[in-house]
Order: C-alpha cells, then sequence, then structure tokens
C-alpha cells in the first residue's frame, strides 16, 4: 500500500517522495530523468521504461506498425506526445490517391511550451485541438492580414463565396451560349430568360428591337446601293388610327422576314456545298419590288375604311337586337362607340392577327387582292369579338344607367322628404310670411323645449 501512495504523490508532482526513486534506480544511474514541465508515464511511474527517456515511436500521437505489434492491447496514452517529429509526419503524408490530413503540416513542430501542455493528462486534448486548428489556419491563410480581406470580401463566410461561385459559373454559361453561335443553345438561353421573369424579359428584347432598329438605319443611310431608307429595318410608318394593328404597320417585321428568308437560303446553299446562284438572287431582288409609303399609306386608309364599315355594320345590328325599346338614339351611337373602340384595342394587342397581316404583305404589294385579303382577315376577326364585347358594354352602360337612376330617385325621395318644402300651390318666396297668433299654437303638441325655444 505504501508504494502505492508514493506512486500516486508522484504522478501529482511530488519532491518529497521516492516512489520514482524507488521503482526506477537505474533511469536515474544512467543520468536521465524526468524533464521539467513533463508528467511522467505510466510506463515510467511503474520501472517499465526509463524516465525520460524519447523514442520514436514514442514521439508520435499514433503508433507504428512495430510499436502497435509490440504493445498489441495497449491504449494510446496522450500523455507521450511530445512533438510532431518526423515519422508521425511520414504517416501523414498519403499517396497519390489517398486523402491527406491537412491537420498536420511537414514543415510545422509543435513549440516545448505545448508538448509540455500536450503531455498533461487534463489539457492534452485541449491543446492538441488548439495546435490543429492553428496549423489547419495557417494552412489556408499565409496571415491574419488575408483572413481579414477575405472576410471584408464574403461577410457571409463560405456560403456566399459559394453562391457567388455559382452565380459566376451561370454568367459564364450564359455567355458562351449567347456568343457560340449554337442557335440551339440560344434558343435554351432565351426560354430559360423568358420563364425567369417574362415581364424583364419583354422589357429587354423591346429595348434590344430598339438598338437593331438604329443599326440598321444606320446601315442603310450608309449604303452606296441607291436604296431608299424605306427599306431599312426602322421604316416606320405614320400611325393611322384604323383597325390595322400597329404592329403590322412596322416594315421592319416585314424586312426582316424577308432578310430571314434570303439568309436561311443562302446558309442551306453553303451547308450544303452548293454553288450559290447569283442570277437567281438578282431575279429575286427584282421580282421584288421596291417599297412605296404613299402606296402602302393609301392601301392601310381605304382598307381601315372597308374594315370599320364593315365592323360599324355588325355592332350596330347586334345593339338593334339587343337593346330594348325607347332608348335614345344618342345613347345607343355611344354604345356602339364604345364597342367599336374596345374591339379595335382588342385588334391591336393581337400579336398573332398582326403576323398573319404581316406575311400577306410580306412581299410589299399593296393592290386590290392583298386589300382584301386583309380586310377579310380582320372584319372577320372583329365579327367574331362584336357579341362578346357588346355584351359587356351594354352590362357596363345598363349598371351605369341604374346606377344613376337610383341616385336620383334618392334625391328626389329626400327632397321630398323635407319640411320646408311649399305645397304645390307655390314657393317659400311666393307666399307672404306672416307671424302666428296664440290661438294657432298647438301647445299640448309642443315639448317644453319648443315652448321656450319661441
Amino acid at each position: 500500500m505504501s508504494s502505492g501512495t508514493q506512486i500516486e504523490l508522484d504522478v501529482l508532482g511530488s519532491d518529497g517522495g521516492q516512489g520514482v526513486a524507488a521503482t526506477a534506480p537505474a533511469s536515474g544511474a544512467n543520468g536521465a530523468g524526468p524533464r521539467p514541465g513533463v508528467y511522467p508515464t505510466d510506463e515510467e511511474i511503474l520501472g517499465m521504461e526509463p524516465a525520460g527517456a524519447i523514442t520514436p515511436a514514442r514521439r508520435d500521437v499514433i503508433p507504428s506498425a512495430r510499436t502497435e505489434a509490440s504493445h498489441r492491447g495497449d491504449a494510446r496514452n496522450l500523455s507521450s506526445i511530445d512533438d510532431a517529429g518526423n515519422a508521425g509526419t511520414q504517416r501523414d503524408s498519403s499517396g497519390k490517391d489517398s486523402p491527406r490530413n491537412d491537420n498536420l503540416q511537414t514543415n510545422a513542430a509543435m513549440p516545448e511550451w505545448m508538448q509540455s501542455l500536450a503531455g498533461d493528462p487534463q489539457h492534452g486534448a485541449e491543446a492538441q485541438q488548439l495546435w490543429q486548428e492553428h496549423q489547419a489556419f495557417r494552412a489556408a491563410f499565409s496571415s491574419p492580414d488575408e483572413a481579414r480581406a477575405i472576410k471584408e470580401l464574403f461577410p457571409g463566410g463560405a456560403q456566399e463565396a459559394r453562391t457567388l461561385r455559382q452565380a459566376a459559373q451561370a454568367v459564364d454559361q450564359l455567355d458562351a451560349a449567347i456568343y457560340s453561335g449554337d442557335a440551339r443553345a440560344q434558343s435554351e438561353v432565351v426560354a430559360e430568360l423568358a420563364r425567369a421573369n417574362p415581364a424583364a424579359f419583354r422589357q429587354l428584347f423591346a429595348e434590344a428591337a430598339k438598338v437593331l432598329a438604329g443599326m440598321g438605319q444606320a446601315n442603310a443611310q450608309r449604303d452606296s446601293s441607291g436604296q431608299p431608307p424605306a427599306l431599312g429595318m426602322t421604316a416606320q410608318l405614320p400611325t393611322m388610327h384604323g383597325v390595322i394593328p400597329s404592329e403590322a404597320r412596322n416594315l421592319s417585321s416585314i424586312d426582316d422576314r424577308a432578310t430571314s428568308g434570303a439568309r436561311r437560303d443562302s446558309s442551306s446553299s453553303l451547308n450544303n456545298g452548293s454553288p450559290r446562284n447569283d442570277n437567281g438572287d438578282v431575279n429575286a431582288s427584282q421580282q421584288t419590288p421596291q417599297f412605296d409609303p404613299a402606296a402602302y399609306a393609301a392601301f392601310e386608309r381605304s382598307t381601315n375604311d372597308v374594315v370599320a364599315r364593315d365592323v360599324r355594320a355588325a355592332v350596330s345590328d347586334t345593339l338593334t337586337r339587343v337593346l330594348p325599346e325607347g332608348v335614345a338614339e344618342g345613347a345607343a351611337r355611344r354604345i356602339g362607340d364604345d364597342i367599336f373602340n374596345e374591339i379595335h384595342r382588342t385588334l391591336a394587342a393581337d400579336r398573332t392577327l398582326s403576323e398573319q397581316v404581316g406575311d400577306v404583305l410580306r412581299d410589299r404589294r399593296f393592290g386590290a387582292a392583298e386589300q382584301q385579303r386583309v380586310a377579310s382577315l380582320l372584319a372577320g376577326r372583329a365579327k367574331q369579338l362584336v357579341p362578346g364585347v357588346a355584351r359587356r358594354v351594354i352590362g357596363e352602360w345598363t349598371s351605369s344607367v341604374l346606377g344613376t337612376a337610383r341616385t336620383k330617385a334618392a334625391r328626389q325621395a329626400a327632397a321630398a322628404a323635407r319640411v320646408d318644402i311649399a305645397a304645390p300651390g307655390g314657393s317659400l318666396d311666393s307666399m307672404p310670411l306672416r307671424p302666428m297668433s296664440a290661438r294657432e299654437i298647438d301647445y299640448a303638441s309642443m315639448s317644453d323645449d319648443e315652448i321656450l325655444g319661441m
């Protein structure tokens, strides 16, 4: 029992005990003793190893294969960790295909003051963790200033950095798809942008159309072939307040379709390797007439007149069947105008109808046949809209009239209920006022306040 007490005192670091001297006299004879600030190990206390001896196997955090073979079944003691020796770094150095332990650095050794803390059974684990975190920080950042700079750039930390990297990769992919010349990739990018934000997509390409229009106008003015500016991409006729949609009046849609068709034909001939027929292109350009703004203005005016006449006739027939008898002619005319204007706004917003009109006028021919086709197209679509639009406009008009009538009736009822309004025989201004006599006053039907207020 005395030896056990001596061992416990030695573990606590007492100087007066003789446990170490009694159990390990050989170590004192060899001149080796425990180093200052380092606790003895269990082997040194029991005399199994000389005190203060340092062997390569004991300098390792994890015992080597030879040590494991000789001490199989013994637990690893944290107090045997003195420093990060070469054996530990050699075990940590991984091959090409194996993962590397970044917590251990081959060019950094644990200082002696931390070695003593690492050998402390009570605080050794915390000291090792602190050293590993320090080494990991040094592996990631060369200095604290660099870490502060990165923190300023990415206040959100690693998550913000990953988000920024993903955004940069998305932008790179977008640029690659747009400038690659691949029509399929460009189509996918455009579809993705449209799905993400349709309103912003429409605004973006509206501005892009303006930019392209300016480029086309500049190219048309610089063209030395004598082509008039009306054939440019930006040729825009004065707005005609008629039935033809405004988009169909934009010559850029007509010219763009013709130009795109010519480009598709030329590109297909180049891809197929067939020689280009310049005579055919010349003949095609000769067959396509030059654009005449005056002819188009006359064409649009006459077409609008025809379509407006047909639509107003259809509206008038509908109102004759729907409106009750007794409606004033002026009211019926205002209702018809509202229906006609609503149909006009609907046709102007119909992009499919505008494309169909543009297809009819693609060859820039404005004869009687084209006028009949456009008029039939617009009038047919307008007549389809007449019943629904008339029902909605008449319903709104009826609600408005009924509301006005109710308001007027309420005002009349309130006026009739007033006591200061004279009888039908005359007004207050026409009737002379005289004071009432005492006999004419019915005091029995009056309250005290009314009597005192006289």
